[in-house]
This record gives C-alpha cells, structure tokens and sequence, in this order.
C-alpha cells in the first residue's frame, strides 16, 4: 500500500442511488480520504439493456481504474447487490491492471474490499439463481414487479430494507428509489464473486442479523465460500437491518476506514 491513504469507492445496491450513502461518505471524506460513489446504470434506466450487470460492473472497473492511474490504491465498500457488481467490477479491473501494468510500478492497486450485507456469487450465477426456495424461502414474497421496459419496482422497501430504521430516515430513504433492470438480476456473472481471490485481497464481511431481504445464513455461506477459496475474511456481525449506513453510520464508517 502507498504512503496516502487509499481512495474509498462505495458501490450501492439494487434501486439505490449514490445519494442514500451521502451521509456515510461524507464521514469519511471527513477523515481526509477521497470518496467514489458511481452511478449503476442499472438503475433509473430508460429500459433495461439485456446486460445491465456487465454495464454496472464496467463503470465500477473504470471507476478503479481511474482512480489506480493517478496512484491511488483502493478499497472497495459493497452493499447488496453491490457485491455482484462490485465482485465483477473488481475482477475485471484485477485482470486488465495485470495486463496494463504487470510491474505494479506507478500504479495502484485494490488494497482492501468491504462487504455489507452482499453477495458473493459463484462464477455463472445470478441473484435470481442464489434465491432459490430451498435458501431462502421468503424470495417468492418479494414484493416486485416488471414493466413491458423490463424495469423492476420494489413495492415495500421500509418493511424489507429499513425495518429498524427510524420512520423519518425509512420514508426519506424509500422515496429515493427507483426501478431497477431486471437483466442486472438474471444476467450471470462472467467472473464469479471470488475471481480475484487470486489477487491476495484482504476482506472484511459486515453482516446484519435482522436482516429481512439476505436471510443471516445466506450471508454466513457468503463468509465461508470466500475462506474455501482461500480469501483472508475478517467478518462482524451486528443487530442491524438490511440497510445499516442510515442508522449506524460512524459504525460502519469505523469498519471502512479499519480495512483501509
């Protein structure tokens, strides 16, 4: 790691949008790191593209990218389904760097990935394929639906996201929203959620016990997939909901800034 202090990239989940981390990026920010947090053209958009993962997970890469260029090293904070986009970016941005830059001289590099609450897939599944009915039986109650432009809406994000956050944080949250591709969901993963374990990244995993939307086991097999792949896991749990970085935000600042 260089001598500065690493560049922060925040990669939010399925329908949010960079302003619902703003109150965690500017903690940071505070303690003189520099913040990314792209937008996912996944969500918001005008129809779905067909490949709205590998598009999200491209801005995520150039994001790093653009950042390593200029010699900053990076750790990379996921939420949700952030871990997918996140997972893919980071992989992609890992493989090219190698090619770029095999030295490492003048170039710098992802030095720490954060996950909360999100997913790490295998290499060639989905969202959609990890919530089958045998993990996790309450994926069918999902209360979805699609557009003919092939746009997801979530229909009850304070009961399922923000069910221990306050009801003003909750409503101001929920209002922020917007649908989401339904291809970033179905489309499967070219790297896998694991890919640049090769990399020797370290990672911490901060998982929630009440969370309503990734049942406590699923996020537990998270964990131990990584360490079967030989990943160093620093993992904490806490009594949050789905959506800890509204209620809790100095915690998982705190946890952020440790893994960087």
């Amino acid at each position: 790691m260089s001598a500065t202090k690493p560049a922060i990239v925040i990669v939010h989940g399925a329908y949010h949008r960079p302003a619902h981390f703003d109150g965690l990026a500017h903690l940071i920010r505070e303690q003189g790191y520099k913040v990314e947090v792209p937008v996912l053209p996944s969500v918001g958009a005008a129809k779905d593209p067909g490949d709205a993962l590998s598009k999200d997970a491209e801005v995520i890469a150039q994001t790093i990218l653009s950042l390593a260029a200029d010699g900053k090293d990076v750790v990379v904070f996921m939420h949700s389904y952030g871990g997918i986009a996140g997972g893919e970016g980071v992989a992609m941005f890992c493989q090219e760097d190698a090619i770029l830059s095999p030295s490492g001289h003048g170039q710098g590099r992802v030095v720490g990935l954060v996950f909360l609450n999100a997913y790490v897939l295998h290499k060639g599944d989905s969202f959609i394929s990890e919530h089958t009915p045998e993990k996790d039986p309450k994926a069918s109650t999902f209360p979805t639906s699609i557009s003919d432009n092939g746009m997801v809406t979530f229909g009850d994000p304070r009961a399922w996201y923000y069910s221990f956050t306050s009801p003003e944080k909750a409503d101001a949250a929920a209002v922020m929203l917007e649908p989401m591709a339904v291809s970033a969901f179905t489309e499967p993963t070219r790297y896998g959620g694991v890919e640049w374990a090769q990399y020797a990244i370290p990672v911490h995993y901060i998982g929630c016990r009440r969370d309503e939307t990734l049942p406590l086991h699923m996020q537990e097999d998270f964990v131990a997939r990584m360490e079967k792949a030989g990943v160093d896991v620093t993992s904490t749990w806490l009594d949050q909901d789905h959506s800890p970085f509204l209620v809790a935000p100095e915690r998982i600042a705190g946890l952020i800034l440790d893994a960087a």
